[in-house]
């Protein structure tokens, strides 16, 4: 992909009497779907299209747009396997969210701001995510990953600042 686009997401289906297209995110850049009305796709071996979107919206694994009333049917059709861009000065300003495995590697102080150790293995559940520390002074921390765990996250520095974590903490010293 050239350097004005950034590839979102790849139409997996479509239904043209509907007007629906089904959207396959990327892994790494498909939280920006839903950000804004208007879809831009590019066909194989096509220009880029700009069709308006009545709504985009997460189902399941992947996501459904609903196209507007002025988007011929026969453009729809042949949407089948068209990569979804957005323009890559409007994808930086899009927000990423925390992905878990995003943690590994990171930087652990504790409450007091001293380190703490680093972020070795995440684990996606279904109510939340855990990740654990291996610690400076030997053993490990599994917590939770969930909002009152933390006093500060910088993704930029690679580090993440704990507050009291007894409630949630499982603590395995070394033996």
């Amino acid at each position: 992909m050239d350097a004005e686009w950034v590839r979102i997401a790849t139409v997996r289906s479509v239904n043209p009497a509907r007007r629906e297209l089904r959207l396959k995110p990327d892994e790494d850049h498909g939280h920006a779907l839903g950000t804004d009305t208007w879809l831009h796709v590019r066909p194989r071996g096509a220009a880029v299209k700009r069709c308006k979107a009545e709504a985009i919206r997460e189902m399941g694994e992947g996501w459904q747009a609903i196209l507007a009333p002025g988007v011929p049917r026969d453009l729809i059709g042949a949407l089948n396997g068209a990569a979804v861009l957005m323009p890559a000065a409007d994808y930086a300003q899009v927000e990423r969210p925390l992905r878990p495995r995003d943690l590994i590697g990171m930087t652990v102080l504790n409450a007091d701001g001293e380190t703490l150790g680093d972020v070795t293995e995440v684990y996606e559940g279904a109510a939340n995510a855990a990740f654990t520390v291996e610690k400076k002074a030997g053993g490990t921390l599994t917590l939770p990953l969930i909002e009152e765990v933390f006093l500060e996250f910088d993704p930029d520095r690679r580090r993440l600042q704990l507050g009291d974590v007894t409630p949630y903490a499982v603590d395995s010293d070394a033996d």
